[in-house]
């Protein structure tokens, strides 16, 4: 039998498409749109199919346009335009396509994006639940209502939904990744372990070597310091594992080592006032007079970037201490608890206290310091101990 021309060329054209030999599938397409009108949206769609194969997205939704009125192509421009944030012209698809299937869960996926890009948060979580409650594999609005709801600090939700993305598609990477990132800014290091343990034996480290860079920065929250090293180091170029190899290397006596990763790490990013901050109280840590000046002269920079942080008041507050202008520190302390209340700013205030002579008083906020026990490193709460005693707290 005799093959019709038609037939040829599209079977043709969907081979090398198939081969990835994608000129020879275009050349093919456009054969067979010589073969009259009937033929031409066919070849058209093929071709754009063929563009989406190489990544060439402009190109592809450039012949989509060229099809108005067809459902599948209509789909198919809803989600090029989503893929590369052409939000105007996918609000009119949008438009369109709700009217016909209002309960698409994809579709009010793509709307809650929208209304994120235009600052519409509220209206963006809306979608998002949504899209969720159509479709019990919809597993990215879940995702994405956890990446909102951490906009505001709110880890405990954040976490709720990022676990519910995971329980929706398993193999969703960025989901076991944002999961233990919630649990470690909870302090939830036995859920942090259990996930990141789930992600080692889904994910091989080529493939997800981000979640792998977490281990380090999990075994620093359980402050098993020595065992955090060596992945920290693996991943030293990540800026946040360089500030926490930094602080470990501060509290092993290795300062000279914490100093110069602040100092690299503030040439890279010159803007960031927390490494001003822990380079200048680095520095203190570490000296009676040696210094101060200059490690002043960094909490100044980061109080300059953010004056309203507390820590970086209590950083002041400190290094004024170490100076031995007392009245000052004291002011800087009580800026620092005003904003928000910690207990290590009630054990600098203690120093001062005992500095000045006066021992009630450094009793009186000593006791306070050790009412935030919860919150602080077990190494950190160990000195208030320590500290308490030589006051004659039992």
């Amino acid at each position: 039998a005799i093959i019709p021309l038609s037939v040829y060329y599209r079977n043709k054209a969907l081979l090398f498409d198939a081969l990835k030999e994608y000129d020879s599938s275009l050349l093919y397409f456009d054969s067979l749109k010589t073969l009259g009108d009937s033929f031409t949206n066919y070849a058209i769609t093929g071709k754009a199919m063929v563009y989406e194969s190489k990544g060439d997205l402009t190109e592809a939704i450039s012949l989509y346009e060229q099809i108005p009125g067809n459902i599948y192509v209509k789909n198919k421009l809803a989600e090029l335009y989503y893929q590369t944030d052409k939000f105007s012209k996918l609000k009119g698809v949008l438009d369109t396509l709700l009217y016909i299937n209002p309960n698409n869960a994809r579709y009010w996926r793509y709307m809650g994006r929208m209304a994120e890009k235009e600052d519409s948060i509220q209206y963006a979580f809306a979608y998002y639940f949504t899209s969720q409650g159509l479709d019990s594999t919809e597993y990215l609005s879940c995702y994405f209502l956890g990446n909102l709801y951490a906009i505001y600090k709110d880890f405990n939700s954040s976490e709720k939904w990022y676990k519910k993305s995971i329980e929706r598609y398993p193999g969703f990477k960025d989901g076991y990744y944002k999961v233990i990132l919630s649990d470690i800014q909870l302090s939830k290091t036995d859920s942090a372990w259990v996930y990141l343990n789930k992600a080692l034996k889904h994910f091989t480290f080529d493939d997800t070597d981000y979640i792998y860079n977490l281990e380090g920065q999990l075994l620093y929250a359980k402050e098993e310091y020595d065992k955090a090293k060596p992945y920290l180091l693996r991943f030293v170029d990540d800026e946040y594992n360089a500030v926490l190899l930094a602080d470990i290397y501060a509290s092993e006596d290795s300062v000279s080592e914490a100093i110069a990763i602040y100092r690299k790490l503030i040439v890279k990013d010159s803007a960031n006032a927390d490494l001003y901050n822990n380079l200048g109280y680095t520095m203190a840590e570490v000296c009676d007079t040696c210094n101060l000046d200059t490690a002043e002269y960094y909490i100044d920079k980061a109080i300059e970037i953010s004056p309203e942080n507390p820590y970086y008041l209590d950083s002041k507050g400190y290094i004024l201490y170490k100076k031995g202008e007392y009245g000052r520190a004291m002011d800087y302390y009580k800026s620092s608890l005003n904003l928000q209340q910690n207990g290590l700013v009630y054990y600098h205030m203690a120093l001062v206290e005992l500095a000045k002579g006066d021992k009630k008083g450094a009793v009186k906020y000593i006791k306070n310091a050790m009412l935030f026990k919860k919150s602080m490193k077990d190494a950190t709460y160990k000195m208030i101990v320590e500290f308490s005693r030589k006051l004659g707290i039992k």
